[in-house]
């Protein structure tokens, strides 16, 4: 699945986003000679051994994908949407946050809000067995690298979560269900299987975070 979209702000209450069928230059794309953490934000020890897998579970992973997605590619979708306003108010709290985040680094609110769902349920204090912290359960090396001094704090937490993700979504094209396997089991992994790692946490990861897009794109547009 491919992602591109270009912010634009209207008002405090009203934020749109138009996604262009062309490539967006990314503000904080690393630079030359740098490469990504490769520690990822959070992955358990056992999802790193891959011997109980096989191809029938893969397929059945990607077949889950493109139903819950409903299309492979959306970079040409110019629907407009305002960022999901959820039935909710826990879901809503950090809204300001995640809009100045999103128009910061050109990605999608609703993206970020869905990652937030899955990786803290939106609770700023969580904190993982693995070590990640905060509302996007960024690990200590990750946010270091972000310069997140504050995991804990929402607003720093989502800043860094929306840098890293949109680094990831430049680095895989566009590639949301790349970008989310690097952002949970990071992209060295992601480099090692050429595309989404056979680790049950991460296939998990990556339908339950594009399930919940979906679903705050559909809330958005009053669908």
């Amino acid at each position: 699945m491919d992602i591109k979209s270009n912010y634009k702000s209207s008002n405090t209450k009203q934020q749109t986003i138009t996604r262009k069928n062309e490539k967006t230059v990314k503000a904080d794309e690393p630079k030359a000679g740098k490469t990504l953490p490769n520690d990822g934000v959070k992955i358990s020890p056992d999802a790193k051994d891959d011997k109980n897998l096989n191809s029938d579970g893969l397929a059945g992973f990607e077949k889950g994908l493109n139903s819950v997605a409903g299309q492979d590619k959306i970079v040409e979708n110019k629907e407009v949407n305002t960022i999901a306003k959820s039935p909710d108010e826990k879901e809503n709290k950090y809204d300001d946050f995640i809009i100045k985040a999103s128009e910061n680094y050109n990605i999608d609110p609703n993206l970020l809000k869905a990652m937030i769902k899955k990786e803290s349920e939106f609770n700023p204090n969580k904190k993982s067995g693995a070590g990640a912290r905060g509302l996007l359960q960024l690990m200590p090396k990750t946010a270091k690298s972000l310069g997140v001094k504050k995991p804990f704090d929402p607003e720093q937490s989502i800043n860094g979560g929306a840098k890293y993700i949109s680094q990831l979504l430049n680095k895989y094209d566009g590639n949301l269900e790349k970008s989310l396997a690097g952002y949970n089991a990071g992209p060295g992994n992601v480099s090692k299987y050429g595309g989404v790692p056979p680790f049950k946490e991460t296939r998990d990861y990556v339908e339950k975070v594009t399930g919940y897009y979906n679903d705050y794109k559909m809330m958005a547009s009053g669908r």
